[in-house]
């Protein structure tokens, strides 16, 4: 298990400095895989950095399976080489003048103390064969495509058998349908090693496809965390959900709420969306709609459309994104299956899905994570 404690880095000292890692605080349960989602300069690499020990912290502490790695109160700090961890970066710092072999083997033939050659052998031959590298021990580490270097750095990660694995963007540089299939090899490996893992990445899909928790994170501070669907489908933050894709933000006023379903008016049209505490009829409310959270009727308006007018369309293969004028500003509108899609000044009807506007709220982000108001899922579900 990981603990991560009111944590803080700051870099520099007086007006030039700044504050990378602000009161941040988390915890990973043993085997979970927990990702650190966020825009680039959110905090999100440094955190890791903490964990892994390569900054020290400004402020807080952080505990690996109950024992102290580093604590600014108590001045005590580990070095990486001392932490039970295995980490990827995201340039794989991969050495060229080394075999694959050579290049798993390296962290096992530096510790102290050592191990009998025969145990380093096996132990690579053990990791080699976990992520499907086992026949190319013998190749130099240049002759590697992106993904086998990849499969290396992961292998060389585990190689020590660590208690946490820490992935800093490891498939940032590689090709999209590449990107997808390490995502779900890095996944099977963890859970069928069990073991605690802490992943880094801008990309909403990898964080939702891979992870048992998500830590949304922005200016050094956790913006809210929960399970992947619950983050995705609930978001309980307007950074939250325009990160993760939730395109169109309205303000409306409350017209009526009963506890489970408050019915909003905007200046769109009305539309319907999951109570939540403390409001009531009469209250300005933020809130969100996916694009894809709308039927469209081309032919005449039905009960509770929107009338729009198409600005211009995209395709995107499985789906058409179209930008519509609606009540005085532009939405997007995903719709799927569309063969012919719409041009530049058609005219069209959108009816919002009920129950699936999203009410956000534009409050500073919380030091701490924001409980899952769902019951935990098992891992991996998605």
């Amino acid at each position: 298990m990981i603990k991560v404690t009111a944590l803080q880095k700051r870099f520099g000292e007086g007006a030039a400095g700044f504050t990378a890692v602000n009161g941040v605080s988390f915890t990973a349960e043993p085997g979970s895989f927990v990702t650190l989602l966020g825009p680039s300069g959110c905090g999100k690499t440094t955190t890791l950095r903490l964990l892994a020990g390569l900054e020290r912290p400004t402020g807080g502490a952080i505990h690996i399976d109950g024992e102290c790695m580093a604590s600014a109160e108590k001045r005590a700090f580990v070095p990486p080489h001392r932490r039970p961890i295995g980490m990827v970066f995201q340039s794989y710092a991969i050495w060229p003048h080394m075999t694959v072999a050579g290049n798993v083997a390296f962290p096992l033939r530096v510790q102290r103390p050592r191990l009998p050659r025969a145990e380093v052998g096996h132990r690579v031959e053990e990791a080699l064969a976990l992520v499907g590298l086992e026949q190319l021990g013998g190749r130099m580490s240049t002759e590697l495509s992106g993904g086998q270097q990849q499969r290396v750095a992961l292998a060389r990660a585990l190689v020590r058998q660590p208690k946490v694995l820490l992935l800093d963007e490891p498939l940032s540089n590689l090709d999209a349908a590449l990107r997808e299939r390490m995502r779900d090899e890095i996944r099977e490996v963890q859970q069928r090693l069990g073991i605690t893992t802490v992943f880094v990445t801008h990309d909403q899909a990898e964080a939702l496809a891979m992870s048992d928790q998500v830590i949304v994170m922005d200016g050094g501070n956790i913006v809210e965390s929960g399970l992947p669907q619950e983050i995705y489908n609930f978001p309980r933050r307007t950074f939250t959900a325009t990160f993760l894709g939730v395109s169109n933000n309205f303000t409306g006023t409350v017209t009526a709420c009963d506890g489970q379903v408050a019915t909003i008016t905007t200046p769109h049209g009305e539309l319907t969306a999951r109570a939540v505490d403390a409001i009531d009829p009469g209250q300005e409310v933020r809130v969100a709609m996916r694009p894809d959270a709308f039927t469209i009727h081309r032919s005449g308006p039905a009960p509770g459309a929107w009338h729009g007018t198409v600005r211009f369309a995209t395709y995107h293969g499985d789906s058409w994104l179209y930008h519509v004028d609606t009540g005085g500003a532009a939405i997007k509108i995903r719709a799927a299956k569309e063969k012919i899609g719409l041009g530049h000044g058609d005219d069209i009807y959108l009816v919002p899905e009920p129950g699936a506007a999203i009410i956000t709220r534009d409050t500073e982000p919380d030091a701490t994570p924001l409980a899952p108001t769902s019951p935990t899922a098992p891992k991996g579900e998605i």
